[in-house]
Order: C-alpha cells, then structure tokens, then sequence
C-alpha cells in the first residue's frame, strides 16, 4: 500500500487591511540602533500603533512596501494571507516516516519591542521568506522576499527594529 504526501510551502502574501503607507515624507532617522549596521543610515517608518526602520537605501514602493537588496518588505494587521508558493507530491510507503521537507523551514519566538513576536524565515527553490506577526499589543505583521542571503539577514534586521506607539 502506498500512501502519498502532499508537501505545501507556505508563504505569505499582502492582501489583509492596512496600517499606514510608505509616504513621501522627509526621512525622520532611526532611533533604534541596529547592532550590524552601525555605520549605516536608517529611516523610520511610522504606521498606526508602531514604527520600524529600514536602510535609508530602500525605496518606498506602493502602499505599505519598502524595496532594497534584491527583495522587499511590507507590513499589515490582522493575519497575513498564506500563499502557496510550491508544491511537492512524493509517494511514502506505508509505515515509512515521511521525507525531510525541502527547502529550510524555520519558526521562533523573539521578544522584540517589549512584546513576543513569531519570526519565520524559509528558504524554498532560492527564494527566501521571512516575517514576523505579534499578537500584542497590536496584531500586526511585517514580511518579506528574497533572492540574496544577505537581503534575508537585513529582513530579519527590519523586524527587530519595531516598537509599539501608544495609541
């Protein structure tokens, strides 16, 4: 008997109500420091209940959307929508553990902010995903795609940059 596996490698996508937007205003510099970039310049973004910060490099590109290193970021409340980025079938014989996922495929809890948020950063076909979702005191997301190892590390860098407004 055989029994097949179906493997879907989720990504995330834009789509859920917004939080501000990437406006053309004078750059206000970052006030967090960011341990890996210290010579480098940061801008802040404000959206509504937080702000994080980018390279001052990256480019406002649409509503809620900041493009630099071969990738981008963008941000939301609420949950991001799951996307289907590939699919595998494999066949498993009955009994057989299932095979090891392809791609890397990492989860975790971090405390940035003040407050716990879950990153996640995967790799699938030389594409890198990363984000991070908390769930307080604001149920917002920040997310991003990759080509360039280095845009994945700088994406992580961006997430851990968020702090919360008072509202």
């Amino acid at each position: 008997m055989r029994t097949s596996l179906l493997l879907l490698v989720v990504g995330v996508t834009a789509g859920v109500p917004d939080t501000g937007s990437a406006q053309a205003a004078p750059a206000v510099p970052c006030a967090v420091p960011v341990a890996s970039s210290p010579q480098e310049q940061w801008q802040q973004v404000s959206a509504q209940g937080f702000t994080f910060c980018v390279p001052s490099s990256w480019r406002a590109a649409g509503r809620n959307t900041f493009r630099g290193d071969r990738g981008w970021v963008r941000w939301g409340t609420g949950e991001p929508r799951p996307t289907e980025v590939g699919t595998v079938t494999v066949s498993v014989p009955a009994g057989s553990p299932p095979p090891t996922l392809p791609g890397g495929h990492t989860r975790f809890p971090e405390t940035i902010g003040g407050f716990v948020a879950e990153l996640w950063d995967n790799e699938y076909e030389g594409t890198f995903y990363t984000g991070a979702q908390w769930q307080t005191p604001v149920r917002v997301y920040l997310q991003g795609q990759t080509t360039d190892v280095g845009g994945r590390h700088r994406q992580l860098e961006i997430y851990r940059t968020v702090r919360f407004t008072q509202t």
